[in-house]
């Protein structure tokens, strides 16, 4: 059965690589079959399969032998990474496993389009410093359909987003007609993501996020730089290890006085 998920995650990683490569332009993932971006053939069946039909064609086009866009492979790796991690996740090992209609198998096809999807936004939000709120109210719906933990979701949603509007006033303070923004729309909604899977427990991704944040700036020096792909780091580190995050950052007390 990991196996059965880790081919789910290449599929539909393969799905979030047109996600990928259709942002920023009017056309939709959905509309229409898969087709080459040089020649604009539709592609065949047997060249939609995920990694396999990359490796046989050696990366080209079989109509018009233009390079396949590599980035493509590498959502389809990434989706066979994130179907086993969903598992492993789900079921705590690998040979764990309640049958084929049990709740934890729709938990663990949840997760692994959840991950799928924020690594999408992680990059996309590289690329253009904006993702799609279609694709970003899927993964909060995900996360809620998979935490449940709906309250939590709420309460950082709404906290995140006065503390936005007043960072934004005090920025603006002293700046007659002029707009900033200190915190995109995006960045609450996966602070909500936080809340939904997490609970109070969310503040440690939220601290993690931070400091992966903080290690960005210095790797990459450059001024500005997207929050998306730093909070999806953090909610895949606490993820799998929330009680070790929590101990090395001291954070039990905070999250005793935040729990209600």
């Amino acid at each position: 059965m990991l196996f059965l998920m880790m081919i789910f995650g290449a599929v539909f990683g393969s799905f979030c690589g047109v996600l990928n490569s259709r942002a920023g332009s009017k056309e939709s993932a959905f509309s229409g079959r898969s087709r080459c971006d040089s020649c604009q053939k539709k592609l065949k069946a047997w060249q939609l399969v995920p990694i396999f039909s990359f490796l046989f064609l050696r990366g080209r086009c079989a109509f018009c032998g233009e390079f396949i866009p590599k980035v493509n492979l590498l959502f389809e790796l990434c989706g066979v990474v994130f179907g086993a991690l969903a598992w492993v996740r789900v079921f705590g090992e690998f040979s764990e496993f309640g049958g084929f209609f049990s709740g934890e198998i729709f938990r663990a096809l949840v997760l692994c389009m959840m991950l799928n999807l924020l690594f999408t936004l992680s990059v996309i939000d590289w690329r253009f410093s904006a993702v799609p709120q279609s694709v970003l109210l899927f993964v909060f719906g995900f996360s809620l359909l998979f935490g449940g933990e709906v309250k939590w979701a709420f309460v950082f949603v709404g906290a995140f987003f006065v503390l936005k509007m007043c960072v934004s006033a005090w920025l603006c303070r002293s700046r007659s007609g002029e707009t900033l923004e200190s915190m995109g729309e995006a960045d609450v909604v996966v602070f909500g993501l936080f809340g939904a899977v997490f609970g109070a427990s969310g503040v440690v991704a939220v601290f993690v996020a931070a400091l992966v944040q903080l290690v960005f700036h210095v790797a990459f020096r450059k001024r500005e730089l997207p929050f998306v792909p730093a909070l999806c780091v953090a909610f895949l580190v606490v993820l799998f290890f929330e009680k070790e995050v929590a101990g090395f950052l001291n954070l039990d007390i905070l999250e005793k006085f935040i729990s209600f």
